[in-house]
């Protein structure tokens, strides 16, 4: 949906990184309070508003990250010694987009919400920055996506809907239809059958007036692979 997310993508550190030289060291000169910075987005200024204890961030708080006096990304959460704690956490960057959920070792991690720049809301069970198990995407054109997840594409069961009307209610492998599956559309006609990568195969069956492909009723946004990767929650 949106290509800030796979630009976003490489902010996102190891705990090894965390601890190497991607990290560094900042002050609040507001209140003299501490905090590492962890993205690979250039950072030099924090503004901290929360409690110091022995000069680091602690405790509930919020943490304002920028760069030359242009705002780059916004993290509420619970601080200890300057590094946000996994756990939940309330995150907005400089492009829009936002996170709010659980992470753990600044990635996405548990259950989330994530929103994109243009609006569309990715909600479900995360691991490792991606949907896995049960989700739900809907975009802001309307269309929707509600079912099972495996490393951030549609796999299992789920329902595509679509703003027009239709919908695909079956079984998803990689991303597209696969298995037994029914397309509805909006004049009640249905098309059922066996799909594969999207498509009619094999023996189906069609209810009277449904077209003779299903093509169409599968050409709206069903890739989420790029979808699902967020950017690095800072403060990790």
């Amino acid at each position: 949906v949106s290509p800030n997310l796979r630009e976003e993508s490489a902010s996102r550190q190891s705990d090894a990184a965390v601890a190497g030289a991607m990290q560094h060291r900042l002050s609040d000169p507001k209140s003299g309070c501490a905090g590492f910075d962890s993205n690979v987005h250039p950072v030099d200024a924090i503004a901290w508003s929360g409690n110091c204890v022995g000069g680091l961030a602690s405790g509930p708080g919020t943490m304002t990250f920028s760069n030359q006096g242009k705002f780059v990304e916004w993290l509420a959460g619970d601080f200890d010694h300057g590094v946000a704690r996994n756990g939940y956490v309330n995150v907005k960057f400089a492009n829009g987009s936002s996170y709010e959920g659980d992470e753990v070792a600044a990635k996405m991690e548990g259950k989330g919400l994530f929103t994109t720049p243009e609006g569309d809301r990715l909600q479900g069970q995360w691991v490792n920055d991606r949907l896995n198990g049960y989700g739900v995407v809907t975009w802001s054109n309307g269309d929707r996506y509600e079912g099972e997840w495996r490393d951030g594409k549609a796999e299992g069961r789920g329902i595509q809907s679509w703003s027009d009307g239709r919908k695909y209610d079956g079984q998803w492998r990689n991303d597209l239809p696969n298995g037994h599956g029914v397309v509805t559309r909006k004049d009640g006609s249905r098309y059922e059958g066996v799909f594969a990568d999207g498509r009619p195969s094999g023996a189906t069956e069609m209810a009277a007036g449904a077209p003779a492909t299903v093509a169409d009723a599968t050409a709206a946004p069903v890739t989420m692979a790029t979808n699902t990767v967020a950017p690095a929650v800072s403060g990790q």
